[in-house]
């Protein structure tokens, strides 16, 4: 669950990132946007850096625990959630 609330929280901070992107042509944003806009990275940085690491202890976990039919189940089910729209 914690994971998946980092994933929601990763995903609202790229559309965050990503109403800026009309500004980002001749950098037209005002100071208060541009305190935004960086608040904004920082923060998806400092979450993803976690996130990832965090990800990175449970996949060595699964690496040890888990047999060839269940770590094949585990890809096919990752890859059809890659598919899905954020």
């Amino acid at each position: 669950a914690p994971m998946r609330q980092e994933h929601r929280t990763i995903a609202r901070l790229v559309e965050e990132l990503g109403r800026y992107r009309r500004h980002a042509d001749g950098c037209t944003w005002s100071a208060v946007e541009g305190m935004a806009l960086r608040r904004a990275l920082y923060r998806l940085h400092a979450l993803l850096k976690v996130h990832l690491a965090e990800e990175e202890l449970y996949l060595g976990v699964l690496e040890r625990s888990l047999t060839d039919d269940e770590k094949d189940l585990l890809a096919r089910s990752m890859h059809h959630a890659g598919l899905e729209p954020l």
